[in-house]
């Protein structure tokens, strides 16, 4: 027996994102998954997939994070309160930052 379908919208957006090919197809992907939802509902669904603490409008991640470089979907970040460098992706319209990985510690 299969699996049933997908009930509600919240799933959308608790599958990890895989970088196919390229980052433009992941870039499609986020904006057409989000792009007929609500401000507060892409924050809720976006919360519920990578924790509340993991997601950050313009205002929160300017105070979070030092830019390094865009690629979209993918921001090149260093955290503020450690130093940390790594990723997060990014909504567009909505715009909300999510799902920081830090890169790996340095060898040696």
């Amino acid at each position: 027996m299969s699996d049933p379908e997908p009930s509600n919208q919240q799933n959308v957006m608790t599958e990890k994102i895989e970088l196919g090919t390229t980052l433009k197809t992941a870039e499609e992907l986020l904006r057409d998954q989000v792009q007929h939802l609500e401000s507060g509902e892409v924050r809720t669904l976006l919360e519920t997939a990578h924790g509340r603490d993991n997601v950050w409008n313009d205002e929160q991640f300017t105070a979070a994070f030092a830019v390094e470089c865009f690629n979209p979907p993918i921001v090149h970040v260093i955290r503020r309160h450690d130093r940390r460098r790594g990723t997060v992706y990014f909504t567009s319209k909505p715009r909300f930052y999510f799902s920081f990985n830090a890169e790996s510690e340095p060898n040696g």
